[in-house]
């Protein structure tokens, strides 16, 4: 689309869950046209399986489901092959990534054990940071999973300081 459009680059891309995953490999493909990631709470690939360590043994089949099956998962998308493209990318060493991490487990399913799986995620998030040297973390307190909806300032404050290169 950005090609189509005749949009100059390098571009910042934001990237949300899954978008995160997409804005990961659309750098690693075209390093020279992307300067700067704003991860806003990206999907970490393979977190259903990291999952299991704190899910009921009546939540395991649903969540098996959910990552092996393209019909089953919001997505529809085949979650491990797009998770082993986006473990084998390499992205510029020096990009300038900024990881959002929610703060609120969210949820309201009582079955599902929120807290331990926000824990998990936070883990998965913090861990992009060896995605380059030039990156950092930042925790939105006052979100849940869709901290540009609960905190679009935060969203916003650290795309413009990578338009200014701060």
């Amino acid at each position: 689309m950005l090609i189509t459009l005749d949009v100059p680059h390098p571009y910042i891309l934001a990237g949300h869950s899954f978008g995160g995953l997409i804005a990961r490999l659309y750098a690693s493909r075209y390093p020279h046209h992307v300067s700067g990631l704003v991860l806003i709470d990206a999907a970490a690939e393979y977190k259903e399986l990291a999952y299991e360590e704190v899910l009921p043994d009546k939540l395991l089949a649903q969540n098996k489901e959910n990552y092996s099956n393209p019909l089953m998962n919001r997505e529809r998308i085949d979650k491990p092959l797009s998770y082993k493209q986006a473990a084998e990318s390499i992205l510029k060493s020096d990009l300038d990534i900024v990881i959002l991490i929610r703060g609120l487990p969210g949820g309201d399913n009582g079955e599902w054990p929120y807290e331990e799986i926000m824990k998990i995620d936070q883990k998965m998030q913090e861990n992009f940071q060896r995605l380059s040297t030039s990156s950092k973390c930042r925790m939105a307190a006052d979100s849940d999973h869709y901290i540009h909806q609960d905190e679009p300032n935060i969203v916003i404050e650290e795309i413009a300081a990578l338009i200014k290169g701060e």
